[in-house]
């Protein structure tokens, strides 16, 4: 699904079987979809979308060039078909038409090196095979992998590069048994961090900072869940976000807003019955919109924007429902357009109806708010 206003409302994408997206890095209204049918191509960010000529096979993954606005290249792994093996391929026309790349065996994920444009270099997971590379756009490959300890079926999942390989050669390979580095741009590996992790991204500033995140999982007397942890100093230290993670995501503009998205998943402490979608943080993962939800998850008794929604983006609504296991009336407000939403405490439970809230026409100056509510038959 797209949404083209913050998550306040959502369009159906009527593809099946999605695997991947990739979004242009010129353009955000150029995104390409790839699945089980092939490649789909929208020039209007999601609303209409045209198919791409490509080989046989589902597509798994799509990327554009680093160094897009240079080269105008996007790469796709496919996944071939009955009796046909996968492919990678590259386009040079947005994504119209695709010609394969020389490769020995199909990866199950690549990365192109930041400065692709002018070193040509490109890194592929091979399994339990290990790692490719190649320093010219994919002619020629060598295989990489002393000191990835593939043993006890060990599997490389995901590679990529330091936001600053040009100066520092660093590539990260994400496995089963934990997070490798190559500071030799893959001539050698040695193991970063042991442990279980499902998910790897490196802040933008990496080549500075040295600041990563991990979604790993923990086992607490028994217990087991994914916790996300960010490391400021190479993963010498742990600070641990947010539980309950299945997936997360720095925003495109991270190093500048500090967005964080997690997708969680039944968080009891969140609502007595479970929590299941997106949270996200706005300051680098100090608060995050705990109670927050695309819309609140009840009866809506009343809604009511601000007079200055056009600026605030504010909203007002009242639900009935259960909150932390009581079942009265609530308070929830958005201050962004709907994207998430926010419980205001009042001063006791409300457990009567009807109710009723407004805001003073000159809410943006007074913050007043009147709220109505009946108490038996008052």
């Amino acid at each position: 699904a797209v949404s083209h206003n913050q998550g306040l409302t959502w369009r159906a994408i009527e593809h099946q079987s999605i695997k991947t997206i990739g979004t242009s890095p010129l353009n955000p209204n150029h995104v390409l979809l790839g699945s089980d049918n092939g490649i789909q191509i929208s020039h209007d960010a999601g609303i209409t979308w045209q198919s791409a000529t490509t080989t046989t096979g589902g597509i798994t993954q799509i990327a554009f060039s680093p160094t897009y606005s240079q080269d105008n290249q996007i790469f796709a792994a496919t996944n071939g078909g009955y009796n046909t093996p996968g492919k990678l391929i590259r386009s040079t026309n947005g994504g119209f038409t695709w010609t394969p790349v020389t490769i020995p065996t199909l990866p199950n994920h690549f990365a192109l090196a930041p400065n692709f444009n002018s070193s040509q270099k490109m890194i592929a997971a091979n399994g339990s095979n290990g790692v490719l590379f190649t320093e010219n756009g994919g002619q020629t490959w060598t295989n990489r992998s002393t000191g990835l300890d593939l043993n006890y079926s060990n599997y490389i999942k995901e590679v990529f590069f330091s936001p600053a390989y040009a100066t520092d050669n660093t590539i990260f390979a994400l496995t089963d048994y934990g997070v490798y580095r190559s500071k030799s741009s893959g001539v050698t590996w040695s193991r970063l961090l042991p442990y279980s992790i499902k998910d790897f991204a490196l802040h933008p500033n990496y080549g500075s900072n040295k600041t990563l995140f991990m979604n790993a999982t923990v086992d607490s007397n028994g217990d087991i869940f994914n916790v996300l942890f960010r490391s400021p100093d190479n993963g010498q230290t742990f600070q641990g976000m947010v539980a309950e993670v299945n997936d997360f995501a720095l925003s495109p503009n991270y190093a500048s807003n500090k967005t964080i998205f997690v997708q969680i998943t039944s968080v009891a402490y969140i609502t007595t019955y479970g929590f299941n979608g997106l949270v996200r943080s706005t300051d680098d993962g100090q608060t995050w919109y705990i109670r927050s939800e695309t819309v609140p998850n009840a009866q809506v008794e009343d809604l009511i924007p601000s007079p200055a929604f056009a600026t605030d983006q504010t909203v007002f609504l009242i639900r009935q429902g259960s909150v932390d296991g009581i079942y009265a009336y609530s308070v929830w407000k958005t201050t962004n357009l709907g994207f998430s939403w926010e419980m205001v405490t009042l001063p006791r439970v409300i457990p009567s109806s009807p109710i009723k809230i407004a805001l003073s026409a000159n809410y943006a100056n007074d913050q007043t708010i009147l709220l109505l509510l009946s108490e038996g038959d008052t």
